[in-house]
């Protein structure tokens, strides 16, 4: 609270080192980040610029964050310490997602790539390439097979399906009119949300494009 420049805050502060009082005369109820049934466990630090996103494992016992300062890392949240360090992109880390077995990350950065990544090893495992700019969100189908990425540039927005087995782009995914702003998945199909804002209105939308079917 010393930091507030208000007069009236600065006079109860004042107050307070100037009683003799043993009665607090300013204290929290409960920490400033609270998670469910309990206060602050831990704050993790380690990463030079604004954390964007972070995932966690299906075990629930390691996240991986994505941040402006190129690079996602790995935490142990039983400990809390850093368990290692991801490098390879060239520009802010936007989001990472884990697939279901808990055995890989796939981020997307606004280097206009997404990367695969080994969370047992810490290496990258392959770069996708194919949007032309920025890749804002991506999301992986319940199989763990498939992702989706999506991608906003001056009249043209889309969003790529690729086969995260081969590595290899499956398909271009176009039709939106406005910036793409989040993908979700159900069992058959990527249902993406357009929001256009201007100064006189605000639009949402949804679109859904059906997924491949793919033979096991």
């Amino acid at each position: 609270m010393q930091s507030f420049p208000e007069p009236e805050i600065q006079k109860i502060l004042a107050d307070a080192v100037q009683s003799k009082s043993e009665i607090p005369r300013l204290q929290p109820i409960t920490a400033s980040l609270t998670s469910p049934g309990g206060n602050l466990v831990r704050i993790l630090t380690g990463h030079n610029d604004s954390v964007n996103a972070v995932a966690i494992a299906p075990d629930g016992q390691t996240a991986v964050s994505a941040s402006v300062d190129n690079t996602l890392k790995l935490w142990d949240l039983e400990t809390g310490k850093e368990i290692s360090t991801l490098r390879g992109h060239k520009d802010s880390v936007n989001t990472v997602v884990i697939t279901p077995d808990g055995q890989t990350a796939v981020s997307a950065s606004s280097d206009n790539t997404l990367k695969l990544w080994d969370l047992e090893t810490g290496k990258e495992i392959s770069t996708l390439r194919g949007h032309n700019d920025s890749v804002n969100a991506v999301v992986i189908t319940p199989n763990g097979q498939t992702a989706i990425s999506v991608s906003n540039s001056l009249e043209l927005w889309t969003l790529k399906l690729w086969d995260l087995e081969t590595k290899r782009e499956i398909s271009t995914l176009r039709g939106h009119k406005d910036s793409v702003n989040a993908v979700v998945i159900t069992r058959t199909y990527a249902k993406t949300l357009l929001n256009s804002h201007s100064s006189v209105t605000s639009v949402s939308s949804v679109v859904r494009f059906p997924l491949p079917v793919r033979k096991s």
